[in-house]
């Protein structure tokens, strides 16, 4: 059956005593028919109206008052000399404490925080099984609960770079959304996109364009603020094809890590004496096939689960002769460290050849010492 429209009186009376002013019947009007309230009858105490059942929340007359002063403005509703206003406060929760480190972190790197639409257009997804339709959306540019925060960012990447603002570096603290067979699911989570160059234009230092290791470097900043090894993340380069649909032509690199799990992973923070014997440095340079990333080789080394590594790190990657076509050698210096003595080969040496061993064994490495 079809659905009736609402039926409310608006008396004039209470529009002033609510609002605190008095607005001319002629404006009252305009704004009413202007939102689409059929007026069906008028008279000097009010007017008897018809709300179409689109708009579900105007369904009482202090909705109508609600939506009169909304287009009215509330700049014309005079200040009162003094006011009273009670405070409420609450202490910030864990995730929102976690938020306003890490937004400090990101702010101090250069990174500017934008808030985006929850709403999206199910056209930038292919599988639509999950997604959560709205019953009645206004566009079909906003007729799904998103499942991505990328293309709401993509949005304001374009958005920027048309108006000359070529270097891009946003995050964005939002939730996705997706329907399930026993009810809705939300995500929270925290994206980090970058486009353009790193630093702005400056005589001190050459300009670098914006790549996989910029933001790789971010999110390894954002797990150090919480004392923890970067694990289970999404970084990527948003394809060509994605990039034309929003009239993007520079690069975009962007991350996205699940803001629930990471935040709940922070450890508190703690102080450590100084160290009292010498960390030991070893360097081994890998050659192994151009797909194999650094990524890789720190598995290796986490899954041995070695107390004496205290470090490890990347100072050279090479591609090019006398190196065989499709090969590449990465060195990494890797630091030893043990708090009660001064480590010696005897110690150093099985650690060495267990990870040397392990190389060759998962990624068919060759090691030049």
């Amino acid at each position: 059956a079809p659905l009736e429209p609402f039926a409310v009186d608006l008396k004039r009376s209470n529009i002033k005593r609510i609002i605190g002013i008095d607005i001319p019947g002629e404006t009252i009007k305009q704004i009413l028919t202007g939102l689409g309230i059929t007026i069906l009858s008028e008279n000097e105490s009010g007017f008897l109206l018809s709300v179409p059942r689109f708009k579900s929340d105007v369904s009482r007359e202090i909705d109508v008052i609600e939506e009169l002063i909304r287009i009215y403005g509330f700049k014309h509703i005079p200040l009162e000399r003094n006011m009273r206003m009670s405070l409420r406060y609450e202490k910030d929760s864990p995730l929102r404490k976690a938020e306003l480190l890490i937004s400090e972190l990101l702010r101090g790197n250069g990174y500017r925080e934008i808030m985006t639409n929850s709403l999206s257009s199910d056209k930038h997804y292919t599988e639509t099984s999950e997604l959560v339709y709205l019953s009645n959306p206004l566009s079909a540019e906003m007729n799904v609960l998103r499942q991505s925060m990328l293309y709401s960012a993509l949005e304001a990447v374009a958005y920027n770079k048309n108006r000359k603002q070529s270097n891009t570096r946003f995050f964005e603290f939002g939730k996705i959304y997706f329907q399930k067979e026993k009810g809705f699911k939300e995500t929270d989570q925290l994206l980090i996109l970058a486009s353009g160059m790193q630093s702005n234009e400056s005589w001190e230092t050459a300009s670098k364009a914006v790549d996989y290791y910029y933001i790789r470097s971010m999110v390894n900043k954002v797990y150090d603020a919480f004392h923890v090894p970067a694990d289970k993340f999404e970084i990527a380069e948003v394809d060509p094809k994605t990039l034309q649909k929003f009239g993007i032509k520079d690069k975009v690199f962007y991350a996205v890590l699940d803001w629930t799990k990471v935040a709940k992973t922070q450890k508190p923070f703690a102080l450590k004496a100084i160290p009292q014997f010498p960390a030991v440095r070893r360097d081994l340079s890998l050659v192994v096939d151009q797909p194999i990333h650094f990524d890789k080789i720190q598995e290796i080394i986490k899954k041995q689960n070695n107390a004496l590594i205290s470090g490890v790190n990347v100072f050279d990657i090479y591609e090019g002769k006398p190196l065989e076509a499709g090969k590449k050698s990465i060195s990494i210096s890797i630091d030893l460290y043990d708090a009660n003595k001064t480590l010696s080969d005897q110690d150093i040496d099985p650690v060495m050849d267990k990870l040397i061993q392990q190389f060759e064994t998962d990624i068919n490495a060759i090691i030049r010492k």
